[in-house]
């Protein structure tokens, strides 16, 4: 019970951190005649 309440808190306190990071990413998907391309997904790591 003891590790649960220090992972709750570590999280607690480290998780938001995280959070300050996070930007935000607009484009325009297109092909190679440069046409707008739908139902893409695009994710960043």
């Amino acid at each position: 019970m003891m590790t649960s309440r220090i992972a709750a808190t570590v999280l607690a306190l480290v998780g938001p951190a995280f959070l300050v990071d996070a930007k935000t990413i607009t484009g325009e998907v297109t092909d190679s005649s440069g046409k707008p391309m739908g139902g893409v997904m695009v994710s960043a790591h």
